[in-house]
């Protein structure tokens, strides 16, 4: 039994050990079988040493075409003529590490966009030290990124295009409407007109609310704002509609603190979109609730309720999502969308509950709260 052991342990310190040499020929196989990054070394000149299969598939190079050649040659002729190559030499030698987004050119002489990483790996003998350079092919992302500007771009464009006939056609049926030499026939058309451009009008604003809240470029301005107040404005926005569906609104405004910093304009959009939901599929002669509350001392608990259409189960988890909306309903599916990033962005949470078709919805907006000075 000992002397079984011993020669257990007399082989095991007998065993050899990888040198650096083989431990460097592993390195370099697992290194060359990578497809998804080209990764080489150069020497201290910027010349190409060595070239994996990822180098190959990327920049269309064979291991024999390459090698010996100097690496500016993945470059475009601009880069060439303000030494880009060997600046990012120098960085990389002074600083250990240089990278770069930028246009690369493969052997057929295509483009790419291309992430870099340049490292310098010293030596004691300075003409032997060598870079390592790392490229990622990042051509579909850029391609992905060029897309949605261009489509970004064209909506904005669209957008204001369309937008600016609406004013003088919304100005010639409000003069149309408060004529009363004209029959009532006449003056209920401007009406009809008028309520379209005006729905037109909105769908053009989520547009280009969705188009910035897509390039992150929707700015807030913030202020002190009493949603209480905000509230009974949007409410008194929606008087004539109300009115005219017969519809009952209650205002059950209970919140002790209801004063916050916030964008006036966002938040009563926010309260705008609910509301006007809650009256689109509210049936006639019925109701819908308002109600403020504080669940805690930092927070304003408003819900919107209404006895409407109710919503399915299948929507209910992905109703705020862009174009998401049933079948039945008009529009583009991106108000409720646009709802929840501008709650999103005052810090706070928007949830919506049904218990199904037919039974109508609720929508919570909490949001922080300030004290009142």
């Amino acid at each position: 039994m000992s002397a079984g052991n011993e020669t257990s342990d007399r082989s095991s310190e007998d065993r050899p050990r990888p040198t650096l040499a083989v431990a460097e020929l592993h390195f370099r196989q697992l290194v060359e079988n990578v497809r998804d990054y080209a990764i080489f070394l150069l020497d201290a000149n910027g010349h190409v040493v060595t070239w994996n299969q990822g180098a190959e598939q990327i920049k269309g190079y064979r291991s024999d075409d390459i090698i010996g050649k100097h690496f500016s040659i993945f470059y475009t002729p601009e880069a060439r003529e303000t030494n880009k190559p060997e600046r990012g030499l120098e960085i990389a030698k002074s600083e250990g590490r240089f990278e770069d987004e930028g246009w690369r050119v493969r052997k057929d002489g295509s483009h790419f966009w291309a992430s870099v990483t340049i490292t310098w790996v010293p030596s004691a003998e300075p003409t032997l030290g060598r870079f390592l350079k790392i490229t990622r092919d990042l051509s579909a992302r850029k391609e992905a990124e060029a897309a949605n500007y261009a489509k970004d771009r064209v909506l904005a464009v669209l957008s204001h295009e369309l937008r600016t006939p609406l004013t003088p056609i919304l100005f010639a049926c409000s003069m149309l409407i408060e004529d009363p030499s004209l029959p009532e026939t006449v003056r209920e058309s401007a009406r009809m007109i008028a309520k379209n451009a005006k729905l037109q009008a909105r769908l053009l604003d989520d547009l280009l609310d969705a188009t910035k809240l897509t390039a992150g470029k929707l700015r807030l301005k913030f202020t002190i704002v009493d949603v209480h107040a905000l509230l009974h404005s949007v409410a008194e926005i929606f008087a004539q509609e109300l009115e005219t569906k017969q519809l009952k609104l209650s205002l059950e405004l209970a919140a002790t603190n209801h004063v916050l910093q916030a964008d006036p304009d966002r938040l009563q959009q926010v309260f705008w979109n609910l509301l006007n939901n809650a009256i689109k599929f509210t049936p006639s002669e019925a109701s819908i609730f308002i109600r403020s509350t504080n669940p805690g001392t930092t927070s304003l608990r408003v819900e919107v309720q209404d006895s409407g259409k109710g919503i399915s189960p299948a929507l209910l988890p992905k109703i705020f999502a862009p174009f998401e909306q049933d079948e039945s309903s008009d529009g583009l599916g991106l108000g409720l969308a646009i709802t929840k990033n501008i709650v999103d962005l005052h810090g706070g949470r928007i949830t919506a509950a049904s218990a199904g078709p037919g039974k109508g919805a609720t929508f919570i907006v909490q949001l922080p709260t300030t004290q009142p000075e």
